[in-house]
């Protein structure tokens, strides 16, 4: 599966979803970080 086919399948599956930098334990940004809390 090439990473557009993986994009869509994740976008598909879900109603929202997030990708952000870092991981939710450690984001990368302030967005992120606030994202992560929600």
């Amino acid at each position: 599966m090439d990473v557009m086919q993986r994009i869509q399948a994740q976008v598909d599956s879900a109603p929202v979803v997030l990708y952000m930098k870092g991981t939710p334990q450690f984001p990368q940004c302030g967005f992120s970080a606030t994202a992560a809390q929600t």
